[in-house]
């Protein structure tokens, strides 16, 4: 039994060496820090800090002058994109693809032409039509007409469907056809476009009495031909332009036309 103590003595010891070991490992945490050897009714719980240790107040950003600061929230209204804007108002004055045009003018007739047809070589001029677009590419068609200075009229002796018996004197005008075709380009500010147009005009004259069936007539021989056009538009309102346009003649008996005229979508 004696002999016994020393062994029991030394495993006692050894066992309470052990337990004791065993909670000091059990209680500290690898991730902490701080991590002290105690009792498990004594441990503190240390806090976590990520690898790259930085403090909380490194973290924060600075309340005086907002610098790291963020503050997301929604935005009620967008501010409008002026390049945006700018495009859709170019787009916008393009205008509809079909468009709606009258002009007036002062055309110049060859002198020697108007002089053997015994008429003025200044007449007044109209014309009205239908413009298509397609890009910058342009196309159009329309009726036309001059209104002559007649040194030459015809009287006649007519009978009104009352009875009546009065003298009435021709007028002398054109009416004509043409087609055309070329381009037209958007400024930069978007206000005006450069139009350059290539077309081609028939025209029909002659001296007539107004409202009479039956009543002589006589042909004015004007021809028209082959004409360039350039021009300018400027927008009044975003579907109205006002344009001036000059229209000079490579064949036929006109010399050239200056229009000013409007178009609407």
């Amino acid at each position: 039994m004696k002999r016994l103590l020393p062994l029991l003595f030394i495993f006692s010891f050894a066992s309470a060496s052990g337990l004791e070991y065993e909670k000091s490992q059990s209680h500290c945490d690898p991730r902490v820090d701080y991590c002290e050897s105690k009792p498990e009714s004594d441990v503190e719980i240390g806090i976590y800090k990520p690898e790259t240790h930085e403090s909380l107040e490194e973290n924060m950003c600075d309340m005086n002058t907002g610098e790291g600061c963020y503050l997301y929230e929604e935005a009620d209204d967008e501010e409008p994109d002026n390049n945006n804007s700018k495009s859709d108002n170019s787009s916008q004055q393009s205008g509809s693809p079909v468009n709606l045009f009258i002009s007036f003018g002062m055309a110049h007739i060859n002198e020697q032409k108007a002089a053997f047809e015994q008429i003025d070589n200044n007449a007044e001029a109209i014309n009205i039509g239908v413009k298509w677009q397609h890009d910058d590419r342009i196309s159009a068609f329309g009726i036309s007409g001059l209104f002559f200075t007649d040194y030459n009229p015809i009287t006649q002796t007519i009978v009104t469907n009352r009875g009546n018996t009065i003298i009435k004197r021709s007028e002398a005008d054109s009416f004509g056809l043409f087609a055309e075709t070329g381009y037209s380009n958007l400024t930069g500010d978007g206000s005006k476009r450069l139009e350059f147009m290539v077309g081609a005009e028939y025209i029909e004259a002659e001296r007539y009495f107004l409202d009479c069936d039956r009543c002589y007539s006589e042909k004015i021989n004007i021809k028209g031909g082959v004409y360039l056009k350039p021009g300018i538009k400027f927008y009044i309102t975003e579907s109205i332009m006002l344009s001036v346009e000059y229209q000079y003649y490579g064949s036929g008996d006109m010399e050239d036309i200056i229009y000013i005229g409007f178009s609407w979508d």
